[in-house]
This record gives C-alpha cells, sequence and structure tokens, in this order.
C-alpha cells in the first residue's frame, strides 16, 4: 500500500513538473483550442471557460477575446460580447482584428435591430464615435435611417464615414444620392407649384441641419405689361417653407436668372441674381439685379438687394457685395 500510495504522489508531481514546464504559448494555445473545439460544439459554458483562461494566460492575445467574444453572440449575449470587444480594444487600440471584429459586431446588431429605431439609435451613437470602420458598416446605417425618412442623421452617419474611411466613391455616391432626395423633399413643401426654380441646398444657418433656398417663377403668376416675371424666395427646413420676399425679374437680351452659393459678411449666403452677356467688354457677364439671402438668429432675411440700375462685373461682383455690406 505504502509502494502505490508513492506510486500516486510520483504521477502527480510529474503531472505538475509537465505542466510547469510548458511554455506560456504552448499553455495559451491548449486553452484557446479547447475553446475552438466547444465553441463549434456549441458547448458554451465550457468554451468561455477555456477562452477565458487563455486570456489570463495572455491578454495580448487577440483572437482568445474574440472567440470569446463569438461564444457570447452564439449564446446570444450580445452585449457581453461587445463589452469583451470593447476590453480587448483598451488593451490592444491599434489591433485591426479587433476592429474589424467591432465593426461585424455592429453590423449583426444592425441586422437583428428588425428596424427597431430605438436600438438603432443607440448602435448609432456607438457607431459615430468609431476611430477605425468599414464603408458598409456607414453605408448600411444610412440606409436604415433613409427607410425612415431620417435624411439629416443619414447624412450624419454618411459624413462620418468620409472622415473614417477617407475617399471612398461609394461614400461619396451615397452622399449625394441623400442629398439628392432630401432637397426634393424639402422642395416639395412649397405651397405653391412652380413653372421654374432656382434652388440651392445646404446648412446655412451652421447648426448641423440643411435647409434650401428656392426661388421660383409660380405657375399661377403672368408677366407684367413689361414682361417681367414675379418670383418668389422661400427657405424651407425640416418639413416647412417660409416665404421670404417676392420681386419682378427684368429680363434682358442674352440675360438669365440664376442662383448659387456664396459667403459674404462672413455668412452663407442664397444668391439670386440676373445675368447678362454683353457685347461690350469681351463679352464678360455683367449681374444687372441681385438678390441675397441668409439666415440670421435662425430667421430667413433679405440681406441686400439691388433690382434696377446696376451693372457690375461678375468677377468684380464678389468684392462688390462685400464693399456694401460693410457699408455703415
Amino acid at each position: 500500500m505504502k509502494r502505490k500510495g508513492s506510486m500516486v504522489v510520483l504521477i502527480v508531481l510529474l503531472l505538475v513538473l509537465t505542466a510547469c514546464g510548458e511554455s506560456t504559448t504552448d499553455q495559451w494555445q491548449e486553452q484557446y483550442d479547447l475553446g475552438q473545439k466547444y465553441l463549434l460544439e456549441e458547448d458554451y459554458e465550457a468554451a468561455i471557460v477555456a477562452f477565458t483562461a487563455a486570456i489570463e494566460i495572455d491578454p495580448n492575445e487577440a483572437a482568445a477575446y474574440i472567440g470569446l467574444a463569438d461564444t457570447y453572440i452564439g449564446s446570444a449575449n450580445i452585449d457581453k460580447a461587445m463589452e469583451i470587444l470593447q476590453d480587448a480594444k483598451e488593451i490592444m487600440p491599434d489591433n485591426d482584428d479587433i476592429d474589424k471584429k467591432i465593426v461585424e459586431l455592429y453590423k449583426y446588431q444592425l441586422d437583428e435591430a428588425n428596424g427597431d429605431m430605438e436600438q438603432i439609435e443607440k448602435i448609432s451613437e456607438s457607431v459615430l464615435l468609431l476611430e477605425n470602420g468599414e464603408e458598409e458598416l456607414y453605408l448600411q446605417l444610412a440606409e436604415l435611417y433613409r427607410s425612415q425618412v431620417m435624411y439629416e442623421e443619414a447624412i450624419d452617419v454618411i459624413e462620418r464615414g468620409q472622415e473614417v474611411c477617407g475617399d471612398s466613391e461609394n461614400l461619396k455616391a451615397s452622399l449625394e444620392e441623400l442629398e439628392g432626395e432630401h432637397r426634393e423633399i424639402l422642395f416639395s413643401f412649397i405651397p405653391v407649384e412652380a413653372a421654374s426654380a432656382s434652388r440651392r441646398y445646404g446648412d446655412y444657418d451652421d447648426d448641423g441641419t440643411h435647409e434650401l433656398f428656392a426661388s421660383i417663377h409660380r405657375m399661377d403668376e403672368v408677366e407684367d405689361e413689361e414682361g417681367s416675371q414675379l418670383w418668389t424666395a422661400y427657405y424651407c427646413k425640416d418639413d416647412e417653407c417660409t416665404e421670404i420676399y417676392s420681386y419682378y425679374v427684368y429680363e434682358r437680351e442674352n440675360g438669365c436668372f440664376g442662383g448659387r452659393e456664396d459667403i459674404f459678411g462672413g455668412l452663407a449666403n442664397f444668391l439670386h441674381g440676373y445675368y447678362v452677356y454683353s457685347e461690350n467688354n469681351n463679352k464678360s457677364m455683367m449681374v444687372t439685379q441681385y438678390y441675397l439671402f441668409s439666415v440670421i438668429d435662425n430667421q430667413p432675411i433679405l440681406v441686400k438687394y439691388e433690382d434696377s440700375g446696376v451693372e457690375i462685373k461678375f468677377n468684380d461682383f464678389s468684392q462688390y457685395i462685400e464693399e456694401q455690406l460693410t457699408e455703415p
């Protein structure tokens, strides 16, 4: 009996010595392989134990965190999976595999949200904070906002995607499409039908919300005795359009009426002007009539206008306006 007891002790000692003799790499690999085995078998409890042991052995190996996150995903504990990945991100802030897994999990969460905007908004808050995202994630999130006619949010997502992902043709195309659709929606709120219109779209009051300035020739208005057309300027934001000012356009030979965006007096402006191509002065374009609109204190206003008696060279017009706006 004494000899048998001695043999058991010897075997235990040999096992301990063998374990102690294993390198950290070997110990990590053993636990990681066990975790993968249990994960494939959907034995999530055992997989959690194995992957956790691997992380304790070497907390700088990203694969064990990813395996543990996959285990929690498999057991439908998405929040815990994200928590594991965020912990890994703090330890390894520049690890591409962790970044890709976080993006993958956000995409999975968006799919699983099933149109629940409260959940989507929550995910969006985190996505917008990412420093390393993928364009597919931003396109997916933007499309969800677009489906709910939430264009401002969709545009914000794509613009953030451009900041993170850099020059992307897909993101650029998506932004152009979103802005075009939003512009048309805002224009549709104008309460009268337009025969023709000049439109400019942008964030004129710098509050993060896009607005539309539109000057329209109304279908229900006829020309006056001099052949002038009555135009009306509108400012559209959210789901409302405000009428700002009405004015006659005095047409001339070789002339056209058009709008443009510019910065005058330190403000973003919508300029609606009449331009004439003169036979004189090397056929340079002259401005003969203009109306300058902007947003001040959240209110759209007519900042400056001249509707007769002016002939300003187009190339000199910006300087001319600045001088007009700075006059006491």
